[in-house]
């Protein structure tokens, strides 16, 4: 009786995994899911310097058809800028000439805006008395 139900079971859940799966129906109406662009193509920039974090960087690119042209920079923490030619195509991939050069670095820690003193960056540490554990 038990391998009856078993049976039973089994084909009630294959006939029902068969009528919830269904294979998905040809779409033959001629509808793209995206559209295309025959020759795509864009230009865009940033920059950013600020002065109060010491972050400096910039980034141009441009794209026509299936190529892909822009340079990056940034100053790394030792003071040096990197500064990155990139292109990128179908043919060659992805190829990219990178420098380093030495850059002016303003010092922050000289040229705080008035409103913060060089003493308040001083962390002060509680007294070690007889009650700290």
């Amino acid at each position: 009786m038990i391998q009856k139900i078993a049976i039973l079971s089994a084909l009630i859940i294959s006939a029902s995994c068969m009528y919830i799966h269904q294979s998905p129906l040809p779409l033959t109406i001629g509808i793209q899911p995206y559209p295309s662009y025959d020759h795509p193509s864009y230009d865009f920039s940033y920059a950013v310097n600020d002065r109060h974090t010491g972050d400096v960087k910039s980034q141009h690119e441009s794209r026509r058809a299936d190529t892909v042209v822009g340079q990056y920079s940034l100053i790394q923490p030792d003071g040096l800028r990197r500064t990155v030619d990139y292109r990128a195509d179908d043919n060659t991939g992805f190829n990219a000439d990178v420098r380093t050069d030495v850059a002016h670095i303003v010092n922050i820690a000289t040229e705080l805006p008035p409103a913060i003193s060089r003493s308040s960056l001083v962390m002060h540490v509680p007294n070690r008395g007889s009650s700290w554990k």
